[in-house]
């Protein structure tokens, strides 16, 4: 992924001025990933998924990485090197989100994910996509 110098405003806002998903969104993703079934078709991934449930601050975008909705906190519940999966409380009807993912160590990860699907699971919205570049902080 080939870094990209249009997106550095987009997380210029304070994330815990951002309402948290309520606590059934991570309880439902937490139980997803527990009570999976092993899929035992022939896999199209070429690189392996990791269940993992945290949450993430994600903006709506556009194609030239300008934003077109509100930024909001999601759940993840898996990703790879190529994509992730995530859920909300709403629907997603823009075709990117810039995503912000934070590890333990503090060190950020900021990416583009084009929205490959996003459909009612349950109450919640699984939005899943592939990335598609990297973002400057």
């Amino acid at each position: 992924m080939a870094a990209t110098p249009k997106a550095q405003d987009l997380f210029d806002f304070d994330p815990q001025a951002l309402a948290p998903p309520p606590r059934a969104v991570a309880d439902f993703v937490k139980k997803m990933i527990v009570d999976a079934q092993g899929y035992y078709g022939p896999e199209k991934r070429t690189d392996p998924r990791y269940d993992l449930a945290v949450s993430v601050t994600a903006v709506p975008i556009d194609e030239q990485f300008r934003q077109t909705g509100e930024a909001f906190i999601a759940v993840t519940r898996d990703v790879s090197t190529r994509g992730m999966a995530l859920f909300h409380t709403r629907v997603v009807a823009q075709p990117m989100l810039a995503v912000e993912m934070q590890a333990p160590g503090g060190a950020k990860l900021r990416v583009a994910l084009k929205i490959t699907r996003c459909i009612p699971v349950g109450r919640f919205y699984e939005i899943a996509g592939q990335f598609v570049t990297t973002l400057n902080a």
